[in-house]
């Protein structure tokens, strides 16, 4: 004995509903554990750095300094800010802003750099910023015109700069 076609459509609906339903609310759960299990990760992260930064540890030291060049005979004092990375885990630089003497903003931007733990990158300031590259070589134009730099991380800190080497 045949059903009619009307009634084995209905059949296969309510069979593909009784599968599709268990898989779907397997997969919403199993996607929420997994966006809870990353979003306590990056919690704790920014919790750890925001403790840090209370205690009054240097988590990232920002020093702008001179390197000197006498290559050709003419001394040159060119610029480099290094970026330390003292946490023992990744950190990213998501945000920039330039203060020029008399605490006055004269830059503001969205930058992306990421140090894994211990890391230290040394970038010219024109990295930073193509408006900043007549300091790539006048370290004293710089220190003269730039009070200081400031970084902000995904982690929620914000670090200052300071003229000098690292040490």
């Amino acid at each position: 004995m045949h059903l009619p076609i009307k009634n084995r459509k209905g059949q296969m609906a309510a069979l593909s509903l009784v599968v599709l339903l268990p898989i779907s609310v397997a997969f919403i759960l199993l996607a929420s554990y997994v966006g809870v299990q990353l979003g306590d990760a990056v919690s704790e992260s920014s919790r750890d750095v925001a403790a840090m930064s209370r205690e009054g540890k240097h988590i990232l030291e920002i020093r702008i300094r001179p390197i000197i060049d006498n290559s050709t005979g003419t001394v040159v004092y060119r610029s480099r800010v290094c970026i330390l990375n003292r946490h023992y885990s990744s950190i990213s630089l998501d945000y920039l802003a330039v203060f020029k003497k008399g605490h006055r903003i004269s830059l503001e931007k969205p930058i992306f750099f990421r140090l894994r733990p211990s890391e230290n990158i040394t970038v010219k300031p024109s990295t930073l910023d193509p408006s900043l590259s007549v300091y790539d070589d006048d370290y004293f134009g710089f220190k003269r015109d730039v009070e200081y730099l400031l970084f902000h991380t995904v982690q929620a800190g914000v670090f200052m700069s300071s003229w000098g080497g690292i040490g």
